[in-house]
C-alpha cells in the first residue's frame, strides 16, 4: 500500500497562489474499489467543488482507494463517506483533508489550514458524515441496522415537515418500530462528529450541507427543522408518532449541547466575540493535535482579524506549550485583567511544559474539573482590586521570556488549613466539613474566640446560600461554585472557597486586574527575594472567594505595600 504523500508529490500545489488539491472521484458502483485522481485549483477562480466533514476514526478493515493509480489506505469512516458520495454516472469534485493535504509536510499543512475557512466557505455543499451504520448500535444484523437507521431518518423528516404527511411511513407504523427508530437516533446524536473541534468551522462556513449516515443522506436543513420542532415540542402526535417512545429519556435527550453550540458559532462568523469566550465555549471538544484547540477557533474569524496578536498562523512546528503560553498572555492583555485565569479549580495540565498560569486548552487526562463559566457569571460582581493601579500590560512579560509573567499586587494572608475537595454529592455536608476544619485550625494555633467563631458560621451560611448574589442567580451559585472546590481558613481567621489544590502555607493575594483574590504558592528551592526579604517567585494556584475581601477591603490603607512578583 502506497503512502498518500507520494501522490501529493506527483501533484504539487503553490499555496502562495491560493492553490489546493481536489479529489476527483470517478463514477462507479464497485463496492470495493473507489478510483480517484487529484486536480489542482486556485481558490481565486471560484471553481465548483464540494467538501467533506467527518471524524477520521480508525482503520480496522484494511480499506483503501485507488488514487493516481496507487492503492492508498483510508480509514473506515472515510471509505464509507466516499462510497456514499460517489456517483454512478458523474465525476465528483471533492475536498477532503486526509487526501488533499500532505499531512507529512508541516509547511504545506500550515498553509492549507490557513486556507480552510475559504475552502469550506466557497464550496457548493459540505457533506457531514456522522459515521458508518453500526449493527451493534442499531440492530441485530447489517440489514436490520440500516432499516432502523432509515426509520430514524423517516422520523426526522416527519417531525421536520409534519404538514406534508397524512400518515406515518411504514417504517414507523408500530410502537416497536418507533422505539427501534428512537434507539437508532441516539447514535446520530451521540456521533463523535459533534464533539470534534474542527467540525465547528466545517459546520458553519459552507453555504449548504448534506447529512450522511452510512449509505443514507438528508439535507441539513431538514435536521435543523427537526431539532427546532422537537425542542419546541411541536410533535406530530396526530400522526401517531409517540414522543416518549422515540425519546424514552424525555426532552433532555433530544439534542446534544454540541449541536446547539453550532448555532452560536454561526453567529461568530458574522460578528467575532471575545476570543476567550470562543476558546472556553469549545474547550470540551476533542482534537488529535492539542494545537488545533486554538487554530480551529481562529479559523472562524474573518480575514484580517487578529484578536491574538502572538498567533499569526497555524504553525504546526510550534510546540503546544509555547502556543498555549502565548495565547494566555494575549488573552490577559486583551482583557486588561486576570479574567482568563479564573475557574481552573486546581485542574491538572495535560500538555507538558506549561507554566502554572498558562491555560491548558486541551482536555485534561485526569478529567475536566474547571468551571470557567460558573466563575465568570459572578466575576463582575466583585472589585477586590479596587484601589490598586491597572494591570500593566507592557510589564506582563520581560524580553523573550514567555514562561514567567510579572504581576503587581499585595499579599494579604497565609492559608492555615484547608478541607478535602468538595464533591457534588457532598455539598450538603459542607457544615460538617467546616466543623472538622475549625477543629484542625484550633489545633494549629487559631485563637479561640467565640464571637469570631459565631461570625464565621454566619458567613459560611451566607456563602452556601449565595445571599450576596441577586436572588435570580443564587441557585446557580449553590449548584456550580462548590463542586471541586476547597474550604480554607487563613492565619487571621478569614474563610475562603478556592481550588481543590489549596494547601497550608499558600498565600492570598490581591492583584492588579483581578476582581477576585488569588492563591499563589511560593516556589520551593528559589531564594531570590526582594530587598525586604520577601519571596518574589510563585506558582499560580487559582482564584478564590473570600467574604470581607471582595470589594477592595484588603487594599484600603495598604497601597504602598504593593509589589511585583514573578509567576512561574
Amino acid at each position: 500500500m502506497t503512502s498518500v504523500a507520494l501522490t501529493h508529490e506527483m501533484v504539487p500545489i503553490d499555496t502562495s497562489r491560493n492553490q489546493v488539491r481536489l479529489l476527483e472521484i470517478s463514477p462507479g458502483s464497485d463496492p470495493e474499489y473507489i478510483r480517484c485522481t487529484h486536480k489542482v485549483i486556485c481558490l481565486d477562480d471560484k471553481s465548483e467543488y464540494q467538501t467533506l466533514s467527518y471524524v477520521w476514526g480508525k482503520r480496522t478493515e484494511g480499506r483503501s482507494v485507488i488514487l493516481e493509480g496507487y492503492r492508498v489506505g483510508v480509514t473506515d469512516n472515510l471509505f464509507s463517506a466516499l462510497h456514499t458520495i460517489r456517483s454512478s454516472t458523474e465525476l465528483i469534485a471533492l475536498w477532503v483533508d486526509a487526501l488533499c493535504i500532505n499531512q507529512e509536510d508541516a509547511v504545506e499543512k500550515k498553509e492549507q489550514v490557513h486556507l480552510m475557512r475559504r475552502i469550506y466557505g466557497q464550496c457548493t455543499n459540505c457533506f457531514i458524515h456522522l459515521g458508518i451504520v453500526n449493527a451493534s448500535e442499531t440492530g441485530a444484523s447489517e440489514e436490520d441496522s440500516v432499516e432502523a437507521a432509515q426509520a430514524a431518518m423517516d422520523a426526522i423528516h416527519v417531525v421536520a415537515d409534519s404538514g406534508r404527511y397524512s400518515t406515518l411511513p411504514p417504517s414507523l407504523a408500530t410502537p416497536e418500530a418507533q422505539a427501534r427508530a428512537g434507539k437508532a437516533y441516539q447514535f446520530v446524536q451521540g456521533a463523535p462528529w459533534w464533539s470534534r473541534i474542527w467540525t465547528i468551522q466545517e459546520g458553519v462556513a459552507p453555504p449548504r450541507h448534506t447529512l450522511l449516515w452510512g449509505p443514507l443522506s438528508m439535507p441539513w436543513e431538514v435536521f435543523v427543522r427537526f431539532s427546532g420542532n422537537a425542542m419546541a415540542l411541536r410533535w406530530p402526535d396526530h400522526l401517531g408518532l409517540n414522543f416518549f417512545v422515540f425519546f424514552p429519556q424525555g426532552i433532555a435527550n433530544i439534542l446534544s449541547a454540541s449541536f446547539a453550540a453550532l448555532g452560536l458559532a454561526s453567529s461568530w462568523a458574522r460578528q467575532t466575540p471575545n476570543p476567550l469566550d470562543m476558546l472556553w465555549r469549545f474547550r470540551y471538544r476533542h482534537s488529535t493535535d492539542p494545537r488545533d484547540k486554538v487554530y480551529s477557533i481562529l479559523a472562524l474569524l474573518r480575514d484580517g482579524e487578529r484578536p491574538l496578536p502572538s498567533v499569526i498562523s497555524s504553525d504546526y512546528e510550534l510546540p503546544a506549550a509555547t502556543l498555549y503560553k502565548r495565547v494566555t498572555i494575549d488573552l490577559i492583555r486583551n482583557d486588561w485583567g486576570l479574567r482568563p485565569l479564573i475557574g481552573l479549580r486546581g485542574e491538572q495540565k495535560s500538555v507538558p511544559g506549561l507554566p502554572s498560569w498558562a491555560v491548558d486548552w486541551s482536555l485534561p487526562e485526569q478529567g475536566n474539573i474547571s468551571e470557567f463559566w460558573a466563575h465568570d457569571k459572578f466575576y463582575r460582581d466583585f472589585t477586590a482590586d479596587r484601589g490598586l493601579p491597572m494591570l500593566d500590560k507592557d510589564l506582563l512579560t520581560h524580553g523573550e521570556e514567555d514562561s514567567v509573567i510579572h504581576l503587581n499586587g499585595l499579599m494579604f494572608d497565609h492559608v492555615l488549613v484547608s478541607s478535602r475537595p468538595i464533591k457534588t454529592s457532598e455539598i450538603d455536608e459542607v457544615v460538617q466539613m467546616w466543623d472538622e476544619l475549625t477543629t484542625e485550625a484550633k489545633a494549629k494555633g487559631l485563637r479561640h474566640d467565640p464571637a469570631a467563631e459565631t461570625f464565621r458560621n454566619i458567613v459560611l451560611r451566607h456563602m452556601m446560600e449565595g445571599t450576596f448574589i441577586d436572588p435570580d442567580r443564587r441557585s446557580d451559585w449553590r449548584k456550580t461554585m462548590w463542586p471541586n472546590q476547597t474550604l480554607f481558613l487563613t492565619n487571621t481567621g478569614y474563610i475562603g472557597l478556592g481550588p481543590s489544590t489549596v494547601a497550608q502555607g499558600d498565600e492570598v493575594w490581591i492583584m492588579s486586574g483581578g476582581r477576585v483574590p488569588f492563591i499563589f504558592r511560593a516556589q520551593e528551592g528559589v531564594h531570590v527575594r526582594t530587598e525586604g526579604g520577601k519571596t518574589e517567585d510563585y506558582y499560580f494556584v487559582g482564584d478564590v472567594y473570600m467574604p470581607g475581601l471582595m470589594h477592595g477591603e484588603a487594599v484600603e490603607g495598604r497601597c504602598e505595600e504593593q509589589r511585583f512578583v514573578k509567576i512561574h
